[in-house]
């Protein structure tokens, strides 16, 4: 949740859509498998439709939760 309110704090300095976490080797965070998927769909993050280990959570959803 740290990071989540990092990044809403950052949004207000730089313009940002959303958090996306997707399946990639290099990247900082990976959704790498289905049980993953299912980690941050548990914190609001919703699929790609056809891209199912990619995800996001928009930045007005995030604000939600710190409101």
């Amino acid at each position: 949740m740290d990071a989540l309110y990092k990044s809403l704090e950052a949004s207000k300095q730089v313009a940002s859509f959303a958090v996306v976490v997707l399946k990639d080797t290099a990247s900082h965070i990976d959704a790498i498998n289905k049980q993953a998927v299912r980690f941050y769909q548990r914190f609001d993050f919703q699929t790609f439709p056809e891209q199912p280990l990619k995800l996001f959570r928009t930045m007005n959803n995030i604000a939600q939760t710190f409101a």
